[in-house]
């Protein structure tokens, strides 16, 4: 039984930090993250806080706040999927340094839809990066609400997502990066949930 439940991990989308299987853009060629702002709102000030790409790399978001990084349709092949890479591999290296964990137990996850992730056991060393995810497409996300966005948009705590059959269980700490093609965060949220500002 042992065997068969390893056989079923989703094992392929797992991959250790310092050993990536597939190319990744080098951190010395991303281009223009000074000008690419990003906002979040700043919940006790009730204020929105103004951030670039560049300050993902040297401030401490990943763990605290979910990552959404969008484009236009016609952005297509413009490097958000490498930049969240780049920025998934910086972070668990950062980590492990930060922590003295061993280099084997900080893995990037990535994927197209949450349910596929359902049997994986996250750790805090491990970086989630969902590639090409729309809230409002049902093949992609089975289940999905404001509430629930805003959970696993939230690093700083643990996270129970719904998912098909049983929940995914997400540590506290843990970064969540999203990318995707819509023009705007209400696009990308679509008809199934309302753009909030704590979203």
């Amino acid at each position: 039984m042992e065997i068969r439940e390893l056989e079923n991990k989703p094992t392929n989308m797992i991959f250790n930090a310092f050993a990536p299987p597939i190319s990744i853009i080098p951190i010395n060629r991303l281009i223009n993250l000074r000008t690419q702002k990003g906002t979040r709102l700043k919940e006790v000030a009730m204020t929105t806080e103004t951030c670039d790409l560049s300050d993902l790399f040297t401030k401490p978001l990943l763990n605290r706040f979910g990552v959404v990084i969008l484009g236009k349709p016609e952005t297509t092949g413009f490097g958000k999927t490498q930049f969240a890479l780049r920025l998934a591999v910086e972070w668990c290296k950062a980590y492990q340094e930060a922590t003295q964990c061993p280099k084997d137990e900080c893995c990037i996850v990535m994927s197209n839809t949450i349910d596929v992730a359902r049997d994986i056991v996250f750790k805090k060393s491990y970086c989630w990066i969902l590639d090409e995810m729309l809230p409002a497409d049902r093949t992609q996300a089975i289940y999905m609400s404001e509430n629930m966005m805003k959970v696993f948009m939230m690093p700083m705590a643990p996270a129970s997502i719904r998912c098909r059959n049983n929940d995914l269980s997400l540590p506290a700490g843990m970064p969540r990066i999203i990318t995707a093609n819509a023009e705007n965060a209400q696009e990308w949220c679509g008809f199934r949930l309302k753009r909030s500002e704590p979203l």
